[in-house]
């Protein structure tokens, strides 16, 4: 969890309810774009709409990225490591 590495994140009260709730949001949407298996119809369309929402440049309040922003991280550089760390773990996932 972001709390563990970046005290400043913790959810323990010391970030206001608004961040506390786009840090909640981020974190389901990393959790789902990296653990999801896409195995049912559900799945696959939560993990397609996860992914399109890491995607987009759109500007809206719960955007990804304002949530980024908003966070005080770089939306780019999340991107990349996502997309990294899920192209690996299906390579994984494949080679079994």
């Amino acid at each position: 969890m972001p709390s563990q590495f970046y005290p400043q994140f913790s959810t323990e009260g010391t970030l206001p309810g608004e961040k506390r709730l786009m840090l909640a949001v981020l974190a389901d949407a990393v959790d789902i774009f990296l653990k999801g298996d896409g195995r049912d119809a559900r799945s696959r369309r939560l993990l397609a709409e996860t992914a399109e929402w890491i995607r987009a440049d759109d500007d809206g309040p719960f955007s990804f990225v304002n949530v980024c922003e908003t966070l005080g991280l770089d939306a780019s550089c999340l991107r990349r490591g996502l997309v990294a760390r899920a192209a690996a773990r299906r390579i994984r996932l494949v080679r079994r």
